[in-house]
C-alpha cells in the first residue's frame, strides 16, 4: 500500500502536465495569440508563385476606416489556430529554416496587424503552413483546419486588395 502512494504525486503531475498541454493546443483565435490586440491597421505582403519558379508580389496597407479592413479582419477572426505543444520548447531553441519546393499558383503571406494599444500580431502563410511571431520575434508554427484552403482564400482576397510591388532597376 505504501508503495502505491509514492506514485500518486507523480501521476497527479503527469495528469496536470497533459491537461496544460491540451489547453495550450486548443483552437484559438487571433485575440488569444495576442490578447491585447485591438486591430487598427494591417500591413501585408502577398506573393504568388509562378510556374517558372519566380514570384510576383503585392502589398496592402489597410486601416480601420477602410471597408476592406473589415472584410479581411472577418476572415482572420473566423480562423481557429492550434499551437503545437512543442512550441513551448521551440521558442527557446535555435530557429531552423527549411526550404520547400513551390509550384505555380501557390501563395506566401506576411502580415502584421497593429492595434490601437500599440500591440501587434504577425502572421505568416506559406503554401500550406501557418506561423505567428511571438513578442520575442520567434516564428512558431500553427495549424489551421483546412489550412491550405483557408490560406489560399485569404491570399486571393489580399491579392485583389494589393498593389503590385516593383523591384528596383
Amino acid at each position: 500500500m505504501r508503495r502505491q502512494k509514492k506514485w500518486i504525486p507523480v501521476l497527479c503531475l503527469l495528469v496536470l502536465l497533459a491537461a496544460a498541454l491540451l489547453w495550450y493546443a486548443r483552437p484559438v483565435n487571433i485575440y488569444t495569440l495576442q490578447p491585447q490586440l485591438e486591430p487598427d491597421r494591417l500591413n501585408v505582403m502577398v506573393s504568388r508563385f509562378l510556374s517558372d519558379g519566380y514570384r510576383e508580389s503585392r502589398e496592402a496597407n489597410l486601416d480601420s476606416s477602410d471597408p476592406s479592413m473589415a472584410e479581411v479582419l472577418a476572415q482572420l477572426e473566423a480562423l481557429r489556430f492550434r499551437r503545437p505543444p512543442g512550441n513551448l520548447m521551440r521558442q527557446f531553441q535555435k530557429q531552423v529554416i527549411t526550404g520547400r519546393q513551390v509550384r505555380g499558383g501557390e501563395y506566401e503571406i506576411r502580415m502584421t496587424l497593429y492595434g490601437r494599444t500599440g500591440h501587434s500580431l504577425r502572421l505568416g502563410f506559406f503554401i500550406d503552413e501557418w506561423s505567428y511571431s511571438t513578442p520575442s520575434d520567434r516564428e512558431l508554427p500553427l495549424s489551421v483546419s483546412n489550412g491550405e484552403t483557408a490560406g489560399k482564400a485569404l491570399a486571393e482576397t489580399l491579392w485583389a486588395l494589393g498593389t503590385p510591388v516593383t523591384s528596383p532597376s
